[in-house]
């Protein structure tokens, strides 16, 4: 256990990040949990780990989700977790939670069975560098990606057939960044990870889901940078720098290098500085992009919720009410698959905030504004189908959608081709296939198209870029 000396090239304080309280020898707080929400065949569940630090009493509360987006608890109420339980994900088809857990160095993996309730998978855990913090999953399932606090690695592991993880490599952080966030592009080929020290690691992935820096490794972002998202679409990224009240934004350029919006960086708890409800400084430690890509909501000091709406070129800007009220010490955030529903996991009160989405995104608390849940509640991760689209290097030009690590074909959905400020819709076959529409654009000639799925209840967003078409070997159609 840390005590509030320095660690990894910077000072620690009570209040460096509020993810990491239970880092901190003079911290009260001894714990974190993890929310997941999830949208699956059988339904939609929830899932919150909760436990202490050093301590076997680890532990995974599970809920399905009402018509009305309401949470009702699972029996059982729990599963066992590891000790200190500290990100949550949930497999690209809704069939594998996996939760790690930082004083025992591991990952939990666990199945999904009817009715929503997980039991341990064979092993209940894999190892884990030291101090796990983050975890993601690829969008086509096969790879998941689980940061360490203090070996400052990212290291990734195969899916196998039954959805159990397979250790395969380690990519090291820039020398001493403390990385905590870590998320994956919509079309799978790039992994962006948020450090304490204010940076953004950002990554290619290749073969079997293997790290290689890009460049340049790293971008600037805030002090205290932990929660970081992806939009739907896949054109910015957005990270909540608990030490300095705000989100960093950036595009992302060619080959998925990101680069700072202008402005660089929006204030959260309304831009009011100090005058958040409880009057405690705007710290917010997580965030989520909701799935038509037109609000960004983030867990803040307060207690509150900040709200944005997503404007041109995904700048973010204050909704007209820039915050609702939430729990004591909110700090994880998800939205439901649907966009009709936000939860939000309440550190200092061990409950979760439930949150009707209205017009505009606004949020507004559900008739029963919040449940309980374990010790600690700390993250929030939504689950719903991954989805990918792959472009077919042959004629006529063709993508093909489809969901899940078995890449399940998706019919009758839309996807949108776009280059040169055109764009048109196309709608996949039954074996999940759309060709391109509409006139050949000259800018695609040289660049490539854009090519975009929304998602739906069932289905994430994803979104690709073609090759340049003069590099394929097909022939265009002709102009109209």
């Amino acid at each position: 256990m840390i005590n509030s000396g320095t660690e990894t090239g910077r000072g620690w304080t009570a209040h460096t990040a509020k993810a990491l309280v239970w880092l901190v020898g003079a911290c009260a707080l001894a714990a974190v949990a993890v929310l997941a929400a999830v949208a699956a065949p059988a339904g939609a569940f929830v899932y919150v780990a909760n436990g202490r630090i050093n301590s076997s009493a680890g532990s995974v509360s599970q809920y399905s989700v009402g018509s009305a987006g309401l949470l009702a608890p699972l029996a059982p109420f729990t599963v066992g977790a590891g000790d200190t339980p500290a990100g949550v994900a949930v497999s690209a088809d809704g069939g594998s939670v996996y939760v790690d857990n930082y004083s025992d160095g591991t990952v939990s993996q666990y199945s999904v069975g009817a009715g929503g309730t997980l039991s341990p998978k064979s092993p209940a855990t894999v190892d884990a560098d030291l101090g796990p913090v983050g975890v993601a999953v690829s969008p086509n399932g096969k790879t998941v990606y689980v940061t360490s606090l203090y070996d400052s690695v990212v290291a990734w592991y195969s899916v196998g057939a039954d959805g159990a993880l397979i250790p395969k490599g380690t990519a090291a952080e820039p020398a001493l960044t403390s990385p905590i966030g870590v998320a994956v592009s919509p079309n799978g080929g790039s992994v962006y990870v948020a450090n304490l020290a204010g940076t953004v690691s950002q990554y290619n992935v290749g073969a079997g889901g293997a790290l290689s820096p890009k460049t340049p490794a790293t971008v600037a972002a805030g002090e205290g940078a932990s929660g970081i998202a992806v939009s739907p679409n896949g054109d910015s990224v957005y990270v909540a720098n608990y030490d300095q009240g705000t989100v960093s934004q950036y595009s992302v350029g060619a080959g998925g290098a990101l680069s700072p919006k202008t402005p660089a960086m929006v204030a959260t708890g309304g831009g009011l500085g100090l005058t958040s409800v409880d009057g405690a400084t705007p710290s917010p430690d997580d965030l989520a992009v909701s799935p038509d890509g037109g609000s960004v909501y983030v867990a803040d000091a307060g207690p509150l919720m900040s709200q944005f709406n997503v404007g041109a070129g995904g700048a973010l800007s204050p909704k007209i009410n820039p915050t609702v009220v939430a729990g004591a010490d909110p700090y994880g955030v998800a939205v439901s698959p649907d966009g009709d529903s936000v939860y939000v996991t309440n550190t200092g009160a061990d409950t979760v905030s439930q949150y009707d989405v209205g017009a505009g995104g606004a949020l507004a608390p559900e008739s029963v504004a919040t449940v309980a849940t374990g010790s600690y509640p700390a993250g929030v991760v939504d689950d719903q189908e991954q989805t990918q689209l792959a472009v077919g290097f042959h004629s006529p030009l063709k993508v093909t959608l489809t969901a899940g690590k078995n890449d399940v074909p998706i019919s009758d959905a839309t996807v949108t081709f776009s280059a040169g400020g055109e764009s048109c819709n196309s709608t996949t076959n039954s074996s999940g296939q759309a060709g391109l529409c509409g006139t050949v654009n000259s800018s695609a000639l040289l660049s490539g198209y854009k090519v975009t799925y929304a998602g739906d209840a069932d289905y994430r967003a994803t979104s690709t870029t073609t090759p340049p078409l003069v590099d394929l070997p097909i022939t265009p159609p002709p102009l109209a």
